[in-house]
C-alpha cells in the first residue's frame, strides 16, 4: 500500500523536488514525505519501517541543545501551512541538524526523547520555580522514550 520511501518520492516527484530546493541541501526522505504529507493534509506518521528499525537499535542524539529543540517543536506545532514549515525549515533545520529536524516534524522522536539530560535539567529547574506541572510533563515524555531514566522516574514519584 505504502510502498518504500523512493518510491512515494518518485510518485510526488515535482514536490520532492520542490522541498529538496526549499531546503537547500539533500534532504532525507523522511523529511521529503513529511513535507508532502503536510501539503495535502495528511498528518500520519510515515510508514518506513526499515528506519523505525535503525532507529530502535541506534539511539539519535543531536549536537543542538534541548532548548532549541524544543523552540523548534513549538513552532512546528504551530504552523499551518505548508509555507510556514518551511519557515522554520530555513530559519533552524540547519542549527539543529536536519535529521533532528525529520525526526521533530514526522513526529518520530521528542526533544526528550533526543536529549532526555538535558530535558530533565530543564524539567528540575521548572519545579525550583514552581511550575511542577510542566515538569511532571518533561519528566513523563523522558520515560516513554527512556523507561529506564533513574532521575526522571524518581522525580516523577516523589512529585506523585
Amino acid at each position: 500500500e505504502h510502498g518504500s520511501t523512493n518510491e512515494r518520492i518518485r510518485l510526488n516527484g515535482e514536490w520532492a523536488l520542490e522541498v529538496r530546493r526549499t531546503f537547500g541541501k539533500c534532504v532525507a526522505p523522511c523529511c521529503v514525505v513529511a513535507v508532502l504529507r503536510f501539503r495535502y493534509n495528511r498528518r500520519k506518521k510515515p510508514c518506513i519501517e526499515e528506519d523505525e528499525h535503525v532507529a530502535r537499535k541506534k539511539p539519535y542524539t543531536p549536537i543542538a541543545p534541548y532548548t532549541k529543540l524544543k523552540e523548534v517543536e513549538r513552532l512546528l506545532g504551530e504552523a499551518q501551512t505548508a509555507e510556514d514549515v518551511r519557515q522554520v525549515a530555513r530559519q533552524h533545520a540547519t542549527s539543529i541538524g536536519y535529521k533532528a529536524f525529520c525526526y521533530l516534524l514526522t513526529g518520530r522522536m521528542t526533544p526528550e526523547a533526543m536529549k532526555p539530560d538535558e530535558a530533565a535539567v530543564e524539567a528540575f529547574q521548572l519545579e525550583q520555580k514552581g511550575e511542577v506541572e510542566a515538569a511532571r510533563e518533561i519528566y513523563r515524555r523522558i520515560l516513554e522514550a527512556h523507561p529506564d531514566h533513574a532521575l526522571a522516574r524518581s522525580r516523577l514519584e516523589e512529585n506523585a
